[in-house]
């Protein structure tokens, strides 16, 4: 049974045949992949509920090239973002489409793995080790103030930064440091985000 089949009973309420196992239609798959992609972490949860470690992942995949590619939209609709992940010498851009098009495949810099957490970096430039887990990454990054969606974007431009030439200070380990290079982050690459909560 494919991903999009499981997915798709879980997600839209049995309106696709639990006896068919057949992929959605196209319409059905626009619906299944937003469900995925913008919906309440609770949703998801509930839609993941039963899938295999295997389909989680590449769900989890799918979410991740989305938000790598608004990341690079971020990195170049927004100069502060730009010069702040650039002051280590790489291109930000250049890195992350690098890394966008390598996720899933063996060797990738960037992917989700089964056995991780929030999120996790390691190495510098082109030879950095990013790694998500899935659960957390489809469900449980939002941080304060933040919805589901910026939290994701977020958190890569957070582990970019430290592939990008440690722009940031390193936090491994270090739970007050990371909540204030989150904050660095927010402030400098979604600023209306930062203002909102920050209003709070």
């Amino acid at each position: 049974m494919s991903l999009w089949s499981v997915m798709a009973r879980r997600v839209m309420g049995g309106r696709i045949s639990k006896d068919t196992g057949s992929r959605p239609g196209e319409g059905e798959l626009m619906r299944l992949s937003e469900t995925a992609l913008l919906g309440e972490p609770s949703l998801i949860l509930e839609a993941i509920a039963t899938l295999a470690p295997g389909e989680l992942t590449e769900l989890a995949r799918v979410v991740l090239r989305e938000r790598v590619g608004e990341a690079i939209g971020v990195l170049r609709d927004c100069a502060p973002c730009h010069d702040l992940l650039s002051g280590g010498g790489y291109d930000p851009i250049e890195m992350l489409l690098a890394f966008r098009e390598r996720i899933g495949h063996r060797g990738a810099q960037m992917d989700i793995d089964e056995s991780g957490g929030g999120g996790s970096q390691r190495g510098q430039g082109f030879e950095t080790w990013i790694r998500f887990g899935p659960i957390n990454f489809l469900t449980s990054l939002s941080l304060d103030g933040m919805t589901l969606r910026e939290s994701q974007v977020q958190v890569i431009l957070h582990e970019l930064a430290h592939a990008a030439g440690d722009v940031i200070p390193p936090d491994g380990g270090n739970p007050p440091e990371s909540v204030r290079n989150q904050q660095r982050i927010t402030r400098a690459c979604l600023p209306e985000t930062y203002e909102r909560i920050s209003r709070q």
